[in-house]
């Protein structure tokens, strides 16, 4: 996200309009210089705050939030006036473009905000309106405005035009009207004007809407139109008076940022080529283990979830589940340099004991990272389950950094790993062999070594390691974590069936239960069936 914001502050800051980055809660991220200008709020002022509180934002549209949540579910950007009060508590009106930002899966993460300052456009109007629109007083009012100003009969036949209006055609009215035409409807680039026309009559009120024109010297101008209907004291149709502001730079805004989030989307998606490259191939894992599936969903594009695996002369199977700190582009970061680690500890220094390569691994991330527990210094590390099955023994070693480790055998709870008191049983079939409550990483109240787990497999045990995305997906009807109580429920109900099936059967559930919710976390469960 840092290098999202970066790089569209180079697009947005130069513009006079402001721009706000938020998340799908309406959580501030990000702003550009024209906000601040516009608002008088800086970036610290308003950062991980919600816009309309900030801003204090009522408005003609009392329906804005509704069209956000419908901006989520079509993925359709829309525009909307609403009116703000800056710091200073002065009221500001502006007109804006809420448009959405998808992940790689099409869901909507965030959404970018471009305002443009109508105030002066709204005080003239609401001045307009307090004069009854009057023709006689509207013109006055038009002479002394930059915005375009056309007043039209009931059938749309222009009649005047104010300064404003030319400068933005770049045409004196003579010349518009043998270009463009003499009526409402010959100037309008809005294929449905005639629906609009009628509408604002029908209805009494005004109506808006966005239109384009190429100017004297070749160049696409765009304005916001809002067209006013003046009726006369027995309420017949006077005239029509439209009022044009020009937003051609809004436009060309909105178009550089949308390219750049593409620019930004596609070096992403090439990221996670890379990243997948770095994973531990199927063909691979099918080799070693060859009853297993393996269920992998990242968040978003990149991810911080990871899985890894390898074999020493094919007398025993080494796989883990590790999970960063964060996802995303920061997780996958933290991704690619856990998996680089394992491959040092375990292929090149040949370290094959299960707590002494997390001991191991956690030495190296403390020194990469250059930790040191110091006040404010971030705790960026990973949780991990790490497995060794020795095939010649059928004896599985097991060490967990936060993450446990499932077993499903039949009457689990009555065997001799109930004298283990690292163990917790969920019924009498699954047994839980507890992790140790730290990370991989800097951890200030724990700098134990991991607890080493020996156990005893026998044939058709099931083992099961996965990061916490999965019982933390939020759902269901009353919208709560799935919870990891659900997740071993589940677990048993599925273990007869094959490693596929299970995997299919844990994807189409959690998907049933996220229902219209967004991802919660980075995904990974890891099954084998010895």
């Amino acid at each position: 996200m840092n290098i999202e914001l970066d790089k569209l502050s180079l697009v947005a800051k130069k513009t006079d309009n402001y721009v706000i980055i938020t998340d799908k809660d309406d959580k501030i991220e990000w702003v550009n210089e024209g906000f601040t200008r516009i608002t008088g709020f800086q970036l610290e002022d308003v950062i991980g705050r919600a816009s309309s509180v900030i801003l204090r934002s009522t408005g003609t549209d009392p329906n804005v939030a509704k069209k956000i949540e419908e901006m989520i579910k079509t993925k359709k950007p829309f525009t909307s006036e609403l009116l703000n009060y800056n710091k200073k508590s002065e009221p500001v009106w502006l007109y804006i473009n809420v448009t959405p930002v998808l992940n790689d899966t099409g869901e909507v993460i965030r959404y970018i905000t471009v305002g443009s300052d109508i105030t002066e456009r709204k005080k003239a109007e609401e001045k307009i309106k307090k004069q009854n629109i009057e023709l006689e007083k509207l013109s006055i009012v038009a002479r002394e405005t930059d915005s375009g100003v056309i007043i039209a009969d009931p059938k749309g036949n222009i009649e005047y035009v104010n300064y404003g209006f030319t400068r933005l055609a770049g045409y004196t009215f003579e010349e518009f009207k043998e270009v463009y035409g003499t009526t409402i409807q010959e100037i309008s680039s809005n294929p449905e004007i005639e629906k609009v026309l009628s509408d604002i009559v029908k209805n009494k009120k005004s109506a808006n809407y966005e239109s384009f024109h190429i100017n004297r010297s070749g160049e696409k101008k765009w304005t916001y139109a809002t067209l006013n209907p003046v009726f006369g004291k027995t309420g017949e149709l006077k005239n029509i008076v439209i009022v044009y502001n020009d937003i051609t730079e809004l436009k060309k805004a909105e178009e550089s940022i949308r390219e750049k989030n593409k620019e930004i989307t596609d070096s992403i998606k090439y990221a996670k080529k890379i990243q997948e490259a770095i994973l531990t191939s199927s063909e691979y894992f099918q080799k070693i283990l060859p009853q297993h599936f393996i269920l992998f969903k990242p968040k978003d594009i990149v991810c911080g979830d990871f899985y890894w695996a390898y074999s020493l002369h094919d007398n025993n199977a080494i796989w883990t589940v590790a999970d960063c700190t964060g996802h995303g582009v920061p997780g996958a970061f933290m991704s690619m340099i856990g998996s680089s680690l394992l491959d040092e500890i375990i292929i090149e220094k040949g370290i094959t004991i299960a707590n002494d390569i997390l001991n191991e691994l956690k030495a190296h991330i403390i020194k990469a990272l250059g930790q040191t527990g110091a006040t404010g210094e971030a705790k960026d590390g990973m949780d991990a389950a790490l497995c060794i099955w020795h095939k010649d023994t059928n004896k599985l070693e097991f060490a967990g950094a936060n993450n446990p480790l499932f077993l499903v055998r039949k009457n689990i709870a009555g065997s001799d790993i109930a004298k283990n008191d690292k163990v917790e049983f969920f019924g009498t079939d699954l047994a839980e062999f507890r992790a140790d409550r730290q990370p991989i990483g800097y951890h200030d109240s724990n700098d134990a070594p991991f607890t080493q787990h020996e156990i005893q497999l026998q044939t058709d045990d099931t083992i099961y390691l996965f990061s916490d995305g999965y019982a933390d997906q939020f759902g269901g009807e009353k919208e709560k974590k799935f919870t990891y109580k659900r997740f071993k429920e589940l677990l048993l109900t599925i273990t007869e069936k094959t490693m596929q099936e299970q995997k299919e059967i844990l994807d189409e559930t959690l998907e049933k239960w996220r229902g219209i919710q967004d991802q919660t976390d980075d995904i990974c469960i890891i099954g084998v069936r010895i």
